[in-house]
């Protein structure tokens, strides 16, 4: 018997390829429908519907993830066929948890001293320019109301970064007291995070709006194009 496989796409005289349902491909057994792994779109928009349907764990983040490790159930399993023991399984996951919550720290540090020594600076500088350029064209009567606008909108968006860095520090800070792993890896995903979010937005904020020449860093342009 023949176990060639079956084309998802199948091709038609003059006619354009159609796609397949790939539950077709595969024969039923005992009268019910196959049952195919979890297929995923293109964007995943679906995944977390479809493992609710499926009665599927749906772990979004690595904290909600790594405890899978030291489940009893899991433990149970890698026990009993001699993979690892709880012991070494326990060593696994607090040494992932660690990792998560190292690899955010240096993260979040980076970025303050990213924020601090290149970010605020540069805008500045630009905001400085349009202010001599402003102060310049007044002495002979010439006002921009596109320059004032811009040059507020850059020390704004300068004292929303500087203020947002302090922020991110404090909760790093605050969070690398905690020593139970677990509720590390949670602080780190709850709290740092967001914040890194926020300090991101902020400076990408600013990005579109500062001189190219000014700019610390090459954007995305300059490193798909110009590199």
């Amino acid at each position: 018997m023949s176990m060639r496989a079956k084309p998802l796409l199948t091709l038609r005289a003059g006619k354009r390829a159609e796609r397949r349902d790939p539950n077709e491909l595969i024969p039923a057994r005992g009268g019910k429908p196959p049952v195919l792994p979890l297929q995923l779109d293109a964007i995943g928009l679906a995944c977390g519907a479809e493992a609710a349907r499926r009665g599927l764990p749906n772990l979004k983040t690595t904290p909600d993830a790594l405890p899978a490790l030291i489940d009893s159930a899991n433990v149970a399993l890698f026990e009993k066929y001699g993979v690892l023991n709880e012991a070494e399984l326990h060593a696994r996951y607090v040494a992932k948890a660690e990792q998560y919550a190292k690899l955010i720290n240096i993260e979040a540090n980076v970025m303050c001293d990213m924020a601090r020594r290149l970010y605020v600076p540069a805008i500045m500088a630009y905001a400085g320019d349009i202010a001599s350029d402003l102060a310049a064209k007044d002495k002979i009567g010439i006002t921009s109301i596109m320059e004032e606008e811009l040059c507020q909108k850059l020390n704004k968006g300068a004292d929303t970064v500087w203020k947002l860095t302090d922020a991110l520090e404090k909760k790093n800070a605050a969070v690398r007291g905690i020593e139970d792993p677990a509720a590390l890896d949670e602080a780190y995903r709850d709290e740092v995070l967001p914040a890194m979010e926020e300090l991101r937005a902020a400076v990408d904020d600013m990005e579109v709006i500062c001189s190219k020449n000014r700019w610390p860093v090459p954007s995305y342009n300059d490193m798909l194009f110009y590199v």
